[in-house]
């Protein structure tokens, strides 16, 4: 009997173009069913992003689970208040004198930053003055050795960036009441002041990426993990024989520093989709350490963009205006089905929550806000699953 073997057959070649275009359909589907962040997700100058501020009622796995073509499900949110990321002119600040080539004030940490805003990147180049940050003393500015990423694109699943910096700064002992009573290392010495080292490191990765359910709606999503440390160094600055001799604090305010200061970390999953300059959805775990490392405690917060909430709102057939526009003395909601809604927040331009209050079908849906001062305002609307916010003008 003759035996056949596949490797004696020329393969046909219709059938190999077949596999072939076969194989690179699939390589194509799985490469575009990741998510890559573009351009648009880079905030420009003068741009504000708004978030809804929440407690997560739900567990951590929920969230932080990771990997390939996942399918996250989030719902349990308890909104709080609401909060913004500006991106200003630094024009418009006196930062401008100093950081001649940056384009773009922003708040990092307790820092304010200069920054330069691209199209591709957004990089801290240096800080303001620490005095301005409500420490004493320094009131130098301080130009980052090399500039620190804060935001870059193109990014996809397991890219990564990695930036540090460190800021120093330094004041009399006198102004803090007490010191003068610590024994000293070095007989007939005295603390003449305090130096404080800041180094700050930031590491942000892309670990997952698949699909988002929020709320009962779905959105193709990038998982990142970003995690913000900080380590401080404290130093005691001695008056030995007319000079400043420097020595590690805790040779004398003991191993916890005196209470001054802390390292701590702070990891945050971000959610995001490949157009958007805001998250969809963040949840930041802030672990607080001692100056040995040792865990104080964990707080664990979280953000919604403000957009995407007043989206799922209207994505699940409830429509609500508000009327007059602008209003003096009581707002109107109009729409369907806003009986869903349960609690309201009036919230300032600063993000400080104003009014809350159960909303009273029975007054024709009004709400008074013959209390506020003339000026912008935010409306929130609050059920058990879902939010809207609305932005109204007062009279």
């Amino acid at each position: 009997m003759r035996t056949f073997n596949v490797n004696d057959t020329p393969m046909n070649s219709k059938t190999l173009c077949l596999i072939l275009l076969l194989l690179f359909t699939f390589n194509l589907e799985f490469t575009f069913s990741q998510i890559t962040l573009s351009t648009s997700t880079i905030p420009q100058v003068n741009d504000v992003l708004m978030y809804n501020d929440f407690e997560y009622a739900g567990a951590s796995e929920d969230y932080s689970i990771q990997g390939e073509d996942m399918t996250w499900s989030l719902s349990q949110f308890i909104f709080t208040g609401m909060s913004e990321e500006a991106y200003l002119d630094i024009q418009n600040f006196d930062l401008k004198d100093t950081f001649p080539d940056a384009n773009m004030l922003l708040t990092f940490g307790p820092f304010e930053a200069a920054a330069i805003g691209s199209e591709n990147a957004i990089e801290i180049i240096g800080t303001g003055p620490v005095e301005a940050q409500g420490f004493l003393g320094d009131e130098s500015s301080n130009r980052l050795e090399d500039p620190f990423v804060l935001r870059q694109v193109p990014f996809t699943y397991e890219d990564k960036i990695e930036s540090d910096f460190a800021i120093q700064f330094a004041f009399d002992a006198a102004l803090i009441p007490g010191l003068d009573s610590i024994e000293l290392p070095i007989p007939g010495a005295t603390l003449d002041s305090l130096r404080f080292t800041n180094v700050i490191y930031r590491q942000e990765e892309a670990i997952g990426w698949g699909k988002l359910d929020l709320m009962g709606n779905n959105f193709d999503v990038l998982q990142l993990q970003i995690v913000d440390s900080t380590a401080t160094i404290i130093e005691a600055g001695l008056g030995v024989l007319g000079q400043v001799i420097w020595f590690d604090a805790s040779a004398f305010l003991g191993e916890d520093g005196g209470g001054f200061g802390e390292n701590s970390a702070m990891t945050t999953y971000k959610f995001v989709t490949e157009d958007d300059k805001e998250s969809l959805l963040e949840f930041t775990e802030n672990s607080i350490t001692d100056t040995l490392g040792q865990e104080i405690g964990i707080q664990i917060t979280g953000r919604m963009s403000a957009n995407i909430s007043s989206n799922t709102v209207e994505q699940n057939s409830v429509s609500v205006s508000l009327m007059p526009v602008p209003a003096y003395d009581k707002l109107h909601l109009i729409g369907e089905n806003i009986e869903l809604f349960s609690q309201y927040q009036i919230i300032g331009n600063n993000g400080e929550v104003i009014t809350a209050a159960p909303l009273n079908y029975s007054q024709k849906n009004a709400i008074p806000i013959m209390h506020l001062h003339s000026g912008l305002y935010y409306l929130k609307l609050i059920s058990a699953d879902r939010i809207t916010t609305l932005k109204f003008t007062k009279q």
